[in-house]
């Protein structure tokens, strides 16, 4: 358990200066709890004695043990009382409890204010981690999750460790530094008696640590449900019409109401459960103290330990009474991180994600000869999606992939900026490998036309612009060649109007065309449209497809598309069927062969 909790610690390294001035601030407040303790009950204990100061007694030798320091201690405070009363001496002794309990506290309030940046900060830097790791990692690990999953890990996963694990980092710490000086120090007053105690206290471990183990299952089990539900009500929204059109509202409510008492039920286990830690802990506690009250006493009436005196028996008794506090605590704590194990695996399943090295990779940042594919096969969860598909696109030439639905035309497309690798074959951009390529590089020559129009929860500007330093002249200028000049200025802030979420406030065209302006600004001499245009009605398509001209002039090209209008004056149109290459050539020499596109054409469908 605790190596997956250093996962999470090992970003206090970011935070040295604060924690090294926490742990100094809580050893001094832990220093400050026992001696407060430890002199105000010998100090009583000579006010309130009958018997009056030994005038003949001999100043005690005073050296390195506790027990000269206290007997020198003792010696001169019954002279003081001596010499000025018992009264003038009682209130010292009140000044001195107040003046240590004030610096005790002190002290905690500067531990907890030095914690705070600490554990503020592991929280942010784990979130900084986990969306850096989202954006780096390839698209294939997506590919194999769901989304659903992937937002609660980022979100209430990241949660559930902020309060299983940063929140008890106090109790990490600090408990068990003041059980372990609390427990030196009871050694020292009484060694048979603290080695008893320790021989008893396992046996509550034990009991404590079956119900943490039960727990963990449970919170695994609670997470994978949670991720289920945030699943559903993702797919719901995005499908609502679908769901409505269909008539299957009940169906879907059944879905989530079935996961959704699951996981109600897990989660009644969870709160059940976990109070069970702190309730047995200190019940375990008190039994044990009774048995130290007992077995104390009839060491200090047979008097078989030397520093154990009545005194020094009570003190014993308020040292352990005060380290039940901190580990019931700790126990707490302990069955908190158990809780939080979960969220760690699966939050660090992200984070320590393997990332190739691109660094070494080579950097290329010009398009000069030619794309090839050579005897290119790639398979997705073992069903074969290309096979042997060998072509190539010289530069400022176009290409058409035409196919059925799951022919592969989409595949290809992915391959080429390295959002998968391919199995067998390769892909050469210039004679070179893009295996040997750094992606950025590589994806700095390609600009990408989906058939959903991506777009941010920003304005107009920022959404073409897409983080490049340029002008909102050069942005202007890309729009018009996008054909969205227009519409863009009828907005109500112009270029600076927000668009909403996945640009929620524009039409289907509307947004497409935001996405050619972007392309367009980036100007890369490599283009690929997938599908571009076949999510859109007539009109729209007719003004998205005068910016894809745009967007198409002089570039190298690969056309995905439904329509034969933007197929036709392709310089080569490769037909595709089960991943396979089936016929190439151009409209009119495919046409004349009357083939499978010859039939795709007559059915207009290539999709």
């Amino acid at each position: 358990m605790f190596g997956k909790v250093r996962k999470v610690l090992r970003f206090l390294k970011n935070y040295k200066l604060y924690s090294y001035g926490y742990l100094l601030a809580i050893i001094f407040n832990i220093g400050f709890e026992i001696v407060s303790i430890a002199t105000i009950i010998p100090f009583l204990q000579i006010i309130f004695k009958d018997s009056l100061f030994d005038l003949n007694a001999q100043e005690p030798n005073l050296d390195a043990s506790l027990s000269s320091l206290l007997d020198y201690g003792q010696y001169h405070f019954g002279l003081y009382i001596y010499n000025h009363g018992r009264a003038s001496a009682l209130f010292w002794v009140c000044v001195t409890i107040v003046v240590l309990f004030f610096l005790k506290n002190a002290l905690r309030y500067l531990s907890l204010y030095l914690l705070a940046p600490i554990r503020n900060g592991i929280v942010r830097d784990l979130r900084q981690q986990v969306l850096a790791k989202i954006i780096d990692m390839p698209v294939s690990f997506f590919s194999l999750k769901k989304k659903g999953d992937i937002i609660t890990r980022a979100t209430s996963d990241i949660h559930e460790i902020q309060v299983s694990v940063v929140q008890v980092v106090e109790s990490l710490i600090k408990d068990p530094l003041m059980i372990i000086i609390s427990l030196a120090t009871m050694f020292f007053i009484s060694p048979s008696l603290t080695i008893t105690v320790l021989i008893v206290l396992p046996v509550g471990a034990f009991i404590i640590s079956g119900i943490v183990k039960k727990l963990k299952r449970n919170t695994v089990r609670g997470q994978e449900r949670l991720g289920d539900l945030i699943t559903i009500i993702e797919e719901v929204l995005s499908g609502l019409k679908i769901i409505k059109a269909y008539n299957v509202e009940e169906a879907q409510k059944r879905k989530f109401s079935r996961i959704n008492d699951q996981n109600y039920k897990i989660q009644n286990k969870i709160l059940r459960i976990h109070p069970l830690s702190p309730v047995v802990s200190e019940f375990l506690g008190i039994t044990i103290l009774t048995f130290i009250l007992y077995y104390g006493g009839k060491l200090v009436i047979e008097q078989n330990e030397a520093f154990l005196d009545g005194s020094a028996l009570i003190f014993y008794l308020i040292l352990f009474g005060r380290m039940i506090s901190p580990a019931k605590t700790f126990s707490y704590a302990m069955g908190h991180l158990k809780k939080g194990e979960a969220s760690i695996d699966r939050v660090f399943e992200i984070i320590d994600y393997p990332i190739q090295d691109q660094s070494h990779l080579k950097h290329i940042n010009s398009f000069e000869d030619k794309v090839e594919f050579k005897n290119v096969s790639f398979a997705y969860e073992g069903e074969t999606v290309l096979k042997d598909v060998s072509f190539e696109l010289k530069k400022g030439k176009k290409i058409a992939l035409v196919g059925h639905s799951g022919s592969g035309k989409t595949t290809i497309a992915q391959l080429i900026p390295k959002f998968y690798s391919v199995n067998e074959g390769s892909i050469t951009i210039d004679g070179i490998n893009i295996d040997e390529i750094n992606a950025s590089a590589l994806r700095s020559l390609i600009g990408l036309v989906t058939q959903e129009a991506i777009l941010f929860n920003d304005n107009v500007f920022n959404n073409i612009a897409l983080g490049k330093n340029v002008t909102e002249a050069e942005v202007i200028r890309a729009a018009k060649l996008a054909n969205a000049h227009e519409f863009i200025e009828d907005l109500e802030f112009g270029y600076r109007t927000n668009i909403g979420d996945n640009g929620g406030k524009l039409s289907g065209g509307q947004r497409q065309r935001l996405t050619i302006a972007r392309a367009i600004l980036r100007n890369p001499p490599l283009l690929i449209l997938d599908e571009a245009t076949s999510a859109l009605d007539t009109a729209s398509e007719k003004k998205v497809q005068l910016a894809i001209e745009q967007l198409m002039m002089e570039r190298t090209s690969i056309i995905i598309a439904h329509r034969l209008s933007t197929i036709q004056s392709a310089d080569e149109i490769i037909v595709l069927d089960k991943g396979i290459i089936r016929e190439r050539g151009t409209h009119f020499e495919l046409m004349s062969k009357k083939g499978i596109y010859q039939n795709l054409v007559s059915l207009q469908s290539f999709d």
